[in-house]
């Protein structure tokens, strides 16, 4: 049964802008291991002009912010590190909560019944955008 869709737009310019001006920024949206597998172990100084860095990054904010639109949280709540965006070996996106102690679910969600994500992500030259579908069992 479909719990909640979430879905969410980043315009690329605006999170590069974010990144030049506060570095520490990706630090807080990302965790160390979504930052390892974008960054491909490049030198950061020059990982944070790349467009292609960007616009993942852009990517996994947006699928953060559908998640959390998803099971009809706030940010505030769940916090951007309580949910990670990893790549399958397909290279198909899905969401794990690491520190799923942290997560507060819904008022709405019967917590006896486990959720499960659905994520897709995409962006353009100009914007980031991902929709995710919560699941429950």
């Amino acid at each position: 049964m479909i719990f909640g869709i979430g879905i969410d737009i980043v315009d690329i310019e605006r999170m590069r802008l974010a990144v030049k001006r506060t570095p520490a920024i990706v630090n807080k949206i990302l965790t160390p291991y979504e930052f390892g597998e974008i960054s491909q172990q490049k030198e950061v100084s020059t990982l944070y002009l790349e467009d292609k860095f960007i616009s993942s990054l852009a990517a996994r904010f947006a699928a953060k912010e559908a998640t959390i639109k998803s099971i009809g949280q706030s940010l505030f709540v769940v916090g951007l590190h309580t949910i990670e965006i990893v790549s399958g070996e397909s290279g198909a996106p899905s969401i794990r909560f690491p520190e799923i102690g942290k997560f507060i679910p819904s008022s709405k969600l019967d917590t006896n019944n486990a959720i499960s994500f659905m994520c897709s992500l995409t962006h353009s030259r100009n914007s980031a955008a991902a929709v995710v579908i919560a699941q429950s069992a």
